[in-house]
């Protein structure tokens, strides 16, 4: 589900770039879209970030990596946006670059992990050879 709402946010936000007038409903139905979408790609985020490392690390570095992304991306948001706005003039193309972007990065993150993911659990499924001596 993480990587659908993943691959669905980017398609939603590129999408925004090309409706030059939205009217105030038609953008709020988006806005309500994002968000179960959000809701959607971080509701299984919570089980498959401390899977990621060890135990003896798993929560501690769950939360370093969870509260740094936050604060770069969410925080870094206003700053990038009003750089780029500088220079484009369309603030929904600058929006719906923005998310896609960032939608896009974290689907690939996903595929890679997951691919990693499956080469670890079927090098473990295989049996090992024995040598008879």
């Amino acid at each position: 589900t993480m990587l659908v709402a993943a691959i669905t946010m980017a398609s939603l936000a590129f999408l925004l770039t090309m409706q030059p007038d939205l009217s105030v409903y038609q953008l709020m139905i988006y806005i309500i879209l994002m968000v179960v979408l959000l809701a959607a790609f971080d509701g299984p985020l919570t089980i498959y970030l401390p899977s990621l490392y060890k135990t003896n690390i798993r929560y501690s570095a769950t939360a370093v990596g969870y509260n740094i992304g936050g604060a770069a991306i969410g925080g870094l948001a206003p700053f990038a946006v009003s750089m780029i706005l500088q220079y484009v003039h369309s603030p929904q193309f600058v929006l719906g670059i923005y998310l896609g972007s960032f939608a896009i990065i974290s689907s690939l993150i996903i595929v890679i992990n997951l691919l990693e993911l499956r080469r670890k659990s079927s090098s473990l499924t295989e049996a090992p050879e024995l040598s008879v001596s």
